[in-house]
């Protein structure tokens, strides 16, 4: 696997505002990819027709952190799905949902993971993306108190470090707290604190009193102490939603069958990921690429998979999914009514054709 590689997100702002403009964690350059070697790669035939041979390419992949909600990208490249595929796979970290979507537009990436609004508001900016896949369909984002907070009562009068001021991850929250009977602005104040590792940062300082976090952080943190309130899973709304999609650049996945065969590699890595059989292998693949611990790493699959029960068998998006995101934007005053067609946002084919060619067999 090649070793993930920090760029600053350079792109001039073409989608979004700043973090108040629903970038999400997603939770939180270099030029666009080459042109490739003599290398060969011969995708699987599952038609029986003779498997075409593309020359391998650079295929790099954005998105905010090293999150486990990316899994299948970091399955696919430790278990040579991408090279598979004819794609060499490189993951460039860009900070923030927002950076991106911007860097998929701008091609400074090809493939990109983002929450769904700030992918919905990029494409509304004529942004040349489209989103082709989803992750994990709930959204398991904790609730982390710092060592003085452990219950909700607690944050009253408090700030809550969140990665954007609209989306999907503070909705959740504000409907998470709401049950509590703890209202924003006047119960608690939320800041832009960054993605996950930024905004762990600033609970472990003390400058925020709670954050939103994706796990396996939030399990790190437990053990030092913090405390761990409550997850947005727990939400039925939480259940309508990706927590995060996968999106293309236009021009990019135009040719080649660039788009065939990266449907192709996800399908394959859902499926594997899915396996109870490779769970042990699947802690070891993450635990190695985010640095984290694989005790942490395995509660994590434990929650996503066993308890809560959410992850995706192939990685299939939804009209419904981003109705459901379109309907959160509009509360939020984000997108006009009456509301696009979901279907604008989306192009579920290559998924679709995988499944249908028995890519997860």
């Amino acid at each position: 696997m090649r070793r993930t590689t920090m760029f600053a997100a350079l792109v001039a702002s073409i989608l979004l505002a700043a973090a108040c403009s629903g970038s999400g964690d997603g939770d939180g350059d270099t030029g666009s990819a080459g042109g490739g070697d003599d290398a060969t790669a011969e995708p699987s035939d599952a038609a029986g027709e003779e498997p075409t041979e593309y020359p391998t390419e650079d295929l790099l992949i954005g998105f905010a952190a090293p999150n486990q909600v990316y899994s299948a990208v970091y399955v696919a490249m430790d278990q040579g799905f991408f090279a598979d595929e004819g794609f060499d796979a490189e993951v460039v970290l860009t900070q923030s949902s927002t950076g991106a979507v911007q860097q998929a537009a701008a091609g400074s990436v090809q493939f990109a993971g983002a929450t769904p609004d700030a992918a919905i508001f990029g494409m509304q900016q004529g942004a040349p993306v489209t989103i082709v896949s989803s992750t994990i369909k709930g959204s398991p984002l904790s609730v982390v108190g710092g060592p003085d907070v452990t219950e909700w009562e607690d944050l009253r009068g408090q700030t809550i470090g969140v990665s954007a001021l609209k989306g999907g991850e503070i909705a959740l929250l504000r409907q998470l707290l709401a049950e509590h009977d703890l209202q924003e602005g006047e119960d608690y104040d939320v800041i832009v604190s960054g993605a996950t590792p930024a905004k762990a940062a600033a609970l472990s300082e003390g400058s925020v009193a709670a954050a939103v976090l994706f796990s396996p952080t939030d399990f790190a943190l437990e053990e030092q102490g913090f405390n761990i309130l409550g997850s947005t899973a727990e939400l039925e709304a939480a259940d309508q939603m990706p927590l995060i999609v996968y999106l293309v650049n236009d021009d990019w996945v135009g040719e080649n069958d660039r788009g065939e065969r990266l449907g192709r590699v996800l399908v394959e890595a859902n499926a594997w990921l899915q396996d109870p059989a490779n769970r042990d292998e699947a802690v070891r693949i993450f635990a190695e690429a985010a640095d984290q611990a694989p005790e942490h790493v395995a509660a994590t699959y434990e929650l996503w998979f066993d308890e809560f029960g959410i992850g995706t068998p192939d990685g299939l998006v939804t009209p419904e999914e981003i109705q459901t995101t379109l309907e959160m934007m509009a509360a939020d005053g984000d997108v006009p009514e009456p509301l696009p067609d979901p279907g604008e946002f989306i192009d579920p084919s290559y998924i679709e054709n995988a499944i249908q060619s028995g890519a997860a067999s």
